[in-house]
């Protein structure tokens, strides 16, 4: 899930076919599938699209290059349904603790997967796991990207991406985030951040609206002091996402999955 996510995902020729056919009668917004599972996000073509719905929803909007994936569409149906396969991943992990495809430090593929993957604990970096965690298995957030920080980076960060699936859920996401922001920014000596960006479609060219929230090192004394106490930092900011999130509001697919226990590697 850190640093170039590729999804595994496998699919038959109905689901291929129900998929092309959603992608070319949809347009920037909301869509569903049967059995509630979302198809598609919010996707959106020019910058300047993202840069209004993060006026919306309070956020800066902020570019990054690159911030692409394969199969974006795809990753969205697999998320959380238990009739999609699921295939092995291939997790590797650098001298830094980079995990990726090839266990190297820096930007590397690596597999996006679920929650309801087998390898989805093995496959996040530890530090970063429990605001992934509140994120995706308690509240079924689309994660497509995680990262703790690493010493190679001269600006290194922890970091979360997520996917809102329609424009609600981004309304909502984006107020608990801020909520969230705002609730630690004077108790602690660090300061989290929430913008919006968007995410490249490797294979269709379509962009989608992201929310990223990054911990910099920046807003720490020095590198020495972010690297002690960054596990400390997403912990804290995991309860605040956690108390944010059980309070915005009554959304379907911002809720805990109702009735399942997702099981850990």
């Amino acid at each position: 899930m850190c640093c170039g996510p590729a999804p595994m995902v496998t699919m038959s020729k109905d689901e291929a076919s129900a998929d092309a056919a959603a992608l070319s009668s949809s347009s920037v917004g909301d869509a569903s599938s049967s059995g509630g599972h979302t198809q598609l996000g919010i996707s959106v073509v020019e910058a300047e699209e993202a840069m209004a719905m993060g006026a919306r929803w309070g956020l800066e909007y902020r570019n990054k290059a690159p911030n692409a994936m394969t199969g974006v569409d795809s990753f969205l149906n697999l998320w959380m349904n238990p009739k999609r396969i699921r295939q092995r991943a291939t997790l590797h992990v650098s001298s830094e603790g980079n995990i990726n495809r090839v266990g190297m430090s820096g930007e590397h593929a690596a597999d996006d997967l679920d929650p309801l993957h087998p390898s989805w604990t093995a496959a996040i970096e530890p530090r970063i796991l429990p605001l992934v965690n509140v994120l995706a298995q308690e509240f079924g957030v689309v994660t497509y990207d995680s990262c703790e920080g690493h010493r190679s980076r001269n600006r290194p960060a922890a970091r979360v991406g997520v996917l809102p699936r329609t424009h609600s859920e981004g309304d909502l996401l984006a107020r608990a985030a801020l909520r969230a922001v705002s609730n630690r920014i004077s108790e602690t000596p660090w300061t989290w951040a929430a913008f919006v960006s968007t995410l490249k479609c490797s294979d269709t060219g379509r962009r989608f609206v992201s929310i990223e929230l990054r911990l910099d090192s920046s807003t720490f004394a020095d590198r020495t002091t972010f690297f002690r106490l960054r596990g400390r930092a997403v912990e804290l900011f995991a309860s605040e996402m956690r108390r944010s999130l059980a309070n915005i509001g009554d959304l379907e697919s911002v809720k805990r999955p109702a009735g399942r226990r997702i099981r850990r590697a």
